[in-house]
């Protein structure tokens, strides 16, 4: 009975897809494995170059002493109080900075993979006016400004990527520089605020670090300009403020951020432990940076090319079915089956040869290849040349789809509604003279 025919035929399919699934899915944890092979090559490089560069930022430190008298009983009866002298630490931001920070960014190689990294020069101009008058103002008369012990504080990376860091005060070039080992990766910068001469002080800073990932700074001054700009062509801005002023183009990039009163005080009455820690954390949110955003990933792509994968074979098995019912052929289900392991294979290719010549590359010869395969091997079992040509052209068109989907991943989904629309319409219309009672109904 030919509806008996067309149930076992739908069990065979639902075999043969269930098939290719596991061999798109073995093609998936492939790509897994050498996504992940290229993540050991870049922590390879980034554990010597350096990983995403955070710094740039500026504070004062002036430790104070507090005085905390605390009451002793004895049997109810009161004895001598206990006086101690806490050490703590006032932190006082910028009146104002510029920060200026420029990008060279090249690429690193560990075997087949390379890696973008980039040096950056640093060069931070600012002031700090009139914390003095403010620090001494505080309520608590009761403390004691220890102002010769005070230090500027930079925050960097880490001091195996740091190269020649230079500091100028109120014109000065600063000699004692120390690296900071309390938690916060920087340099200290001692000064005496018993100089009245440092009460304002205009300061420069210059150096140069390594990093991997991109750049991240933050807005702590009462006014705050950060320049940023490289030789990437495709940066990805981020944090709690985008660019006032931004230029991209194919081969560079420039950047201008422009804050007025990101904080609300400048000075934090601070505890003694881990005080550049703490001052730190109190301006987490006031972030802003860009990443060397790698446009062609990849596996990136690859991996999203996947998710169209089962639904490729879905609709080839439904072509050839139209070319079977339109046509009066028969196709064995072990043809059907090498007809889907060479769409699999399509995205075997696509990995192997894009970790050689690159992803568009590979997405052309792949693609051809398979198409070509295909349309040799149907010519030869169906004898319509008009039909495979028909059936081999829409698999094109499905590739090149999924290529123009790929690079559109804004407008992914529209294009993967309207292209499942189409297609379903133009089946439709195809069939649309077919008597299914007749091909696929009972006798009787």
């Amino acid at each position: 009975m030919k509806g008996n025919s067309f149930v076992k035929k739908g069990v065979v399919f639902l075999f043969l897809l269930a098939i290719s699934s596991l061999a798109l899915n073995r093609v998936k944890s492939l790509r897994g494995e050498r996504n992940l092979l290229s993540e050991v090559a870049a922590d390879d490089i980034q554990s010597k170059w350096g990983k995403k560069v955070f710094g740039a930022n500026m504070y004062l430190f002036v430790p104070y002493e507090e005085k905390k008298i605390t009451e002793l009983w004895n049997d109810s009866k009161k004895v001598a109080p206990k006086i101690e002298y806490l050490k703590k630490y006032a932190a006082v931001f910028a009146k104002s900075i510029d920060k200026n920070i420029q990008l060279r960014s090249e690429y690193r190689y560990r075997g087949q993979y390379k890696i973008p990294v980039f040096e950056s020069d640093y060069t931070l101009t600012g002031t700090f006016t009139g914390f003095i008058e403010e620090l001494e103002k505080h309520p608590d008369s009761s403390i004691s400004l220890k102002k010769d012990k005070a230090y500027l504080f930079v925050t960097t990376s880490k001091p195996n990527s740091i190269i020649n860091f230079k500091a100028k005060l109120n014109g000065k070039v600063q000699e004692k520089v120390l690296w900071n080992s309390n938690g916060v990766d920087g340099y200290r910068i001692p000064i005496d605020l018993g100089n009245r001469e440092l009460h304002n002080i205009k300061f420069s800073i210059e150096y140069s670090t390594r990093g991997t990932e991109g750049v991240q700074t933050k807005a702590l001054a009462e006014k705050t300009t950060v320049r940023m700009s490289g030789n990437w062509p495709s940066p990805s801005f981020s944090g709690f403020s985008l660019p006032k002023e931004r230029k991209i183009d194919k081969n560079s990039f420039q950047s201008v951020w422009e804050l007025s009163n990101p904080i609300k005080k400048t000075i934090y009455w601070d505890t003694a432990d881990s005080h550049e820690q703490s001052a730190y954390s109190k301006a987490h949110k006031r972030n802003l940076g860009v990443s060397l955003f790698v446009e062609n990933n990849i596996y990136l792509k690859i991996e999203r090319s996947l998710k169209y994968g089962f639904l490729f074979i879905i609709l080839m098995f439904s072509a050839i079915f139209l070319l079977e019912s339109l046509g009066g052929y028969k196709l064995h289900p072990i043809q059907y089956l090498f007809i889907s392991f060479c769409m699999v294979l399509f995205y075997l290719l696509l990995l192997g040869l894009s970790e050689k010549v690159g992803f568009f590359v590979s997405y052309g010869i792949s693609s051809l290849a398979v198409v070509g395969v295909i349309h040799g091997y149907l010519s030869a079992i169906v004898k319509n040349t008009k039909r495979v040509s028909l059936c081999s052209f829409a698999l094109l068109v499905l590739y090149s789809y999924m290529l123009v989907a790929l690079e559109s991943s804004d407008s992914a989904l529209l294009i993967a509604a309207v292209c499942l629309f189409l297609t379903l319409a133009f089946i439709m219309f195809v069939t649309r003279k077919i008597d299914w009672h007749k091909e696929f109904l009972i006798e009787g």
